[in-house]
């Protein structure tokens, strides 16, 4: 099934023309590398994928019904919003939930136990009973101890802020996740469990990252942005290094072969 279809993408800014027909399929459950130079495209087009930025013509379609989550910048808060609020706010639709049920616990009316009874279904159903389990797994794999829990998101350093955030999408439950520098303030621990959550996901994952590592470690493909445009590679990035090596090889010896040949031509036709 395919997650993410782009065709024929076009982007300017101003008169600068950076994404120039871009097109490409990303099937489900497929870890993508999104790589480029700076200044290549790279980012425009995830956050055109992201849906954070508008696109002059062509065509973006994704999986109807499946949700996607974007790690990019981080959104506001509110002030006294602490780390485990920010958490929990993956679980809105689980908190709205236990909520009705608190506010009727104890009222023993027919009508409102069976409400109370259907509430309980619906918490079960949306795992409800395993949030305190998957909040405390994340948070052990970002290294994101009770201390910090328990603070102010606002007051945390701009390093401590992003690894919350990343936590926080994780949390969500989501299909397609999309990932621009997820490495940064990450320490060794975090960045491994993090490369393992990324293998073991089931959904799609599109992520943009210099860290050529963490990249080995999880892409199985790369679109590589050059001058606006998409190359395809199959493999991690070392595969695509390798290969985008020979590929550059290949058009160099092509090129000085139709040169030899262009003089070739011109010597003849000048009768030397």
């Amino acid at each position: 099934m395919i997650d993410i279809s782009v065709h024929e993408l076009h982007k300017y800014y101003g008169s600068n023309h950076v994404i120039k027909g871009v097109s490409f399929e990303i099937y489900s459950g497929e870890k993508i590398g999104l790589l480029g130079k700076n200044g290549s495209g790279k980012t425009t087009l995830f956050k055109i994928i992201a849906e954070e930025e508008d696109y002059e013509s062509g065509n973006l379609a994704k999986a109807v019904g499946k949700k996607v989550e974007v790690l990019s910048q981080i959104p506001e808060f509110a002030e006294g919003d602490t780390v485990d609020d920010i958490l929990r706010s993956s679980f809105a639709e689980v908190t709205r939930v236990y909520e009705a049920m608190k506010a009727i616990e104890g009222d023993g009316t027919p009508a409102v136990l069976m409400r109370y009874g259907n509430l309980m279904e619906e918490y079960e159903r949306l795992g409800g009973y395993d949030v305190d389990f998957k909040i405390e797994k994340i948070c052990n794999g970002m290294n994101i101890g009770d201390t910090m829990r328990a603070n102010l998101f606002n007051l945390l350093s701009g390093g401590e802020k992003t690894r919350v955030n990343l936590a926080r999408i994780l949390l969500r439950d989501c299909d397609i996740l999309l990932l621009d520098e997820p490495t940064n303030h990450l320490d060794l621990a975090s960045l491994a469990w993090l490369e393992s959550f990324i293998r073991e996901f089931a959904g799609t994952v599109v992520v943009i990252s210099h860290d050529r590592v963490f990249l080995d470690n999880v892409i199985t493909r790369v679109i590589e942005i050059d001058e606006g445009k998409a190359n395809f590679y199959s493999g991690n990035f070392s595969w695509f290094a390798e290969e985008r090596q020979r590929r550059h090889a290949a058009q160099l010896e092509q090129y000085e072969r139709q040169q030899k040949e262009i003089k070739r031509i011109e010597d003849r036709a000048n009768g030397l």
